[in-house]
């Protein structure tokens, strides 16, 4: 009997600073395959793949200032898991945005 994925953590809203990457993270069992999509492209990633903790797949995905294009671009990013069995799921949708340098006057 094949084990559906599951998600153990999903991606979280992310502000990109001028120093600093957004970094995504995603947990899942039973995984074959876990990825971030993020408005409609695969994005660099690092996998941290322990078998020997119940299955569980960590993957790490930081986005970077120079991937979105303006202040007011937004990615939408999921993480897409793939089951032994072939079953897909996605994960909710994080958004991630360039932070403003906002300056208040009182």
């Amino acid at each position: 009997m094949a084990v559906n994925p599951q998600f153990i953590e999903e991606p979280d809203d992310k502000f990109v600073r001028p120093d600093k990457p957004a970094a995504l993270t995603c947990e899942a069992k039973f995984v074959s395959k876990l990825k971030f999509n993020c408005s409609g492209k695969l994005v660099p990633k690092e996998i941290l793949n322990d078998e020997y903790t119940d299955n569980v797949t960590l993957l790490i995905a930081e986005i970077s200032k120079s991937q979105i294009k303006n202040r007011t671009s937004v990615f939408l990013c999921n993480c897409v898991a793939t089951g032994f069995n072939g079953q897909v799921i996605r994960s909710r949708a994080a958004t991630v945005q360039r932070a403003c340098k906002c300056v208040f006057s009182v």
